[in-house]
Formats: structure tokens, C-alpha cells, sequence
């Protein structure tokens, strides 16, 4: 993943001496960042790379508890490069040690967690972080695990657990070895058709839909989630287009350009399209109000767009509703 943060931003990040030092540090950083002239693609390129370098800092600064190693993963938006600024970090652990140093690696990774918070940095607010026991597992842990949610996907939350793991990209910092949880899942996915079709039933899930304007004329709605409505579900359809085709790529629009032979019926190019116009337009509505009023509300309703933007939401929500069709249909039959 490329970055957008000037090199000396990163190196004063990596060379902090202490917590306050880093503190201070990112947050000139959060600073400066030029919002109102800054694509979103460019934007969401620097707030990754700066919360991968920020998230190694601070865990060389609290480090792992006595007696024990650690690997850090981001995963979420982050993890795929795509994080907006204001985008909430989201860990994983693998450490060394045994299973009964659990408590005492989370402890510790709860302050790393508080250190990043300090910074700017949020913690995921459904709790996907390294401080959580289903987050902060042994290389064996982890094995087990996955291996579980892919042969069982409607236990134990498998679907999500598969997506932080595919998702997930390791931390150059305090490193317990090599192990890659992302690796690990991709390979379990192969061997598993019930998790290729639960994920496939996860992604043609209708949680949000843009409005039409029939809706918004009777007043039945006019109100739309960006992310909800838009991004997430593309995201998720590309997670498992890269499944199928055997692919470890993280980005979105890389996954959507993965070659897998499975669904043809799917316009992927298109869902590409409205992909980038969807994360241009939840900038424009974030950027306003950078670095205070970063995490705004993500429900706006219709009206505050104008009028071209409206039109560019509704064919994009067109275009996710219909791959969904299409994946409710052929799903069932054509992953195998």
C-alpha cells in the first residue's frame, strides 16, 4: 500500500521516544492534512498508512507483557487500505507465550488501544479490537479458529470473523513470527464450501438501500447511509469474489478486478464505478468539517445533495441492488 503521508511525518511517528511524544506527533500530523484539496482516494491512502505506522509505534512503546511475543494485525478499512480519516482502527493479536497469558496480552493491549485513542486514533466501536479474547489468540488459537468458522460459519459469528481475517494485514512491530491470519482464512475458505456460500448469502443481505424518488416524494424516506447502503455491500461482494478466485488481495476495487470464473452475471466494473463515486461523496460530506468534526454523522438525508449527486447515489444503490439479485439467484447453484 502506498503512501500519502509525507516520509518525515511517518519517520518522526516511527522515531517517537514516549506515549506523549507520539501523541503530539500524530496529532500535527491529523493537522495538517490539507482536506478541501485532497481526493478521497488520496485521503483514505493517508489516514492507512498513518494508522499502520502509528498503531507499530505504540506497540513498541507499551510492548507485549514479560515473557511473551506478539503480532499485530489492522484489519477493517484500514486493513484494505480504505480507511477514511476519522476511520475507526480495528486489531488483532497473535502471541507467543501459551493460552494462559491471554489476560495479560489483553491488558496490554488495552493500552495500547488508550494510547492510540489519545492520538486521534478511535477504537472500533463493535469492539473488533486486539484487547478482546476473540480478537487476541496463539498462533494455535487462531488455527482452531478459523478452521472452525469455515467449516461452521453460522457459529460463532464465522462470516464476520472470516472478513477481519481476510481483511487483516500484519504490523511491523514486535513480531511473534510469520504467521498471517489472512493466509490462514483464504486457504480454509478454498476447503469450505459453506463458508464461500454463507459469505455469498451475507453479501446479497439487503440491510440499507438508497431511496428512490418515488420514496422520497411520498415522504416514505429520504434519508441514506452511504456506507451502509453502498460501500459495505460492494466490499463484501468483492471480499468474496477474491475467495472464489483464490486472490489475497485487500483493496475493494483490486478484489472486484479478481478473476474468478464463478459470476459472470455481475457487472464488477460497474460495482467498481459506484464504489469510488460513493467513497468521493462520504469524503465531500466528511472533509467539511476535518479534523474536528471528522466522524460525522454517516445519515444524511437526500436533499442535502445536490442535485447531480442524488443521481449519482441513486444509480449506484441501482447497481448494488442488482448484483445482489443476481448473487441471490446464482449464488445457491453456481458456488460450489
Amino acid at each position: 500500500m502506498n503512501s500519502a503521508v509525507p516520509d518525515d511525518a511517518l519517520a518522526a511517528i516511527r522515531e517517537a521516544a514516549g506515549p506523549d511524544d507520539l501523541v503530539g506527533t500524530v496529532q500535527t500530523a491529523l493537522a495538517a492534512l490539507p482536506a478541501e484539496r485532497t481526493e478521497a482516494a488520496e485521503a483514505a491512502c493517508w489516514w492507512s498508512a498513518l494508522v499502520i505506522e502509528t498503531v507499530a509505534a505504540a506497540v513498541r512503546l507499551i510492548g507485549p507483557p514479560a515473557g511473551t511475543t506478539w503480532q499485530w494485525h489492522i484489519t477493517g478499512s484500514c486493513g484494505r487500505g480504505e480507511g477514511l480519516p476519522g476511520a475507526d482502527v480495528e486489531t488483532l493479536i497473535e502471541y507467543s507465550g501459551g493460552g494462559a497469558r491471554g489476560r495479560d496480552v489483553q491488558g496490554a493491549a488495552a493500552r495500547v488501544h488508550e494510547l492510540l485513542e489519545r492520538a486521534g486514533l478511535p477504537p472500533d466501536g463493535n469492539g473488533a479490537i486486539a484487547s478482546r479474547a476473540r480478537c487476541c489468540r496463539t498462533a494455535a488459537g487462531w488455527t482452531t479458529a478459523v478452521e472452525g468458522w469455515a467449516a461452521d460459519p453460522a457459529v460463532d459469528r464465522g462470516v464476520v470473523m472470516a472478513g477481519l481475517t481476510l481483511d487483516s494485514r500484519p504490523v511491523e512491530s514486535g513480531s511473534a513470527g510469520d504467521f498471517d491470519i489472512a493466509a490462514q482464512m483464504l486457504a480454509a475458505a478454498g476447503r469450505h464450501v459453506e463458508l464461500r456460500r454463507a459469505m455469498a448469502q451475507d453479501a446479497a443481505a439487503v440491510r440499507e438501500a438508497v431511496p428512490a424518488r418515488l420514496a422520497v416524494l411520498t415522504r416514505r424516506g429520504d434519508v441514506v447511509d452511504v456506507k451502509r447502503s453502498i460501500l459495505d455491500p460492494i466490499a463484501r461482494m468483492a471480499r468474496l469474489k477474491a475467495v472464489l478466485g483464490g486472490s489475497a488481495e485487500r483493496s475493494t476495487l483490486g478484489r472486484l478486478a479478481v478473476d474468478d470464473d464463478v459470476l459472470p452475471e455481475i457487472d464488477w466494473a460497474a460495482l467498481g464505478r459506484a464504489y469510488a463515486a460513493a467513497t468521493g461523496l462520504r469524503w465531500a460530506l466528511r472533509r467539511s468539517g476535518w479534523p474536528d468534526g471528522s466522524r460525522s454523522v454517516e445519515v444524511i438525508p437526500l436533499r442535502e445533495f445536490a442535485p447531480h449527486d442524488r443521481a449519482l447515489l441513486r444509480s449506484a444503490g441501482r447497481e448494488v441492488l442488482g448484483a445482489q439479485r443476481v448473487l441471490r439467484y446464482v449464488g445457491p447453484t453456481e458456488i460450489r
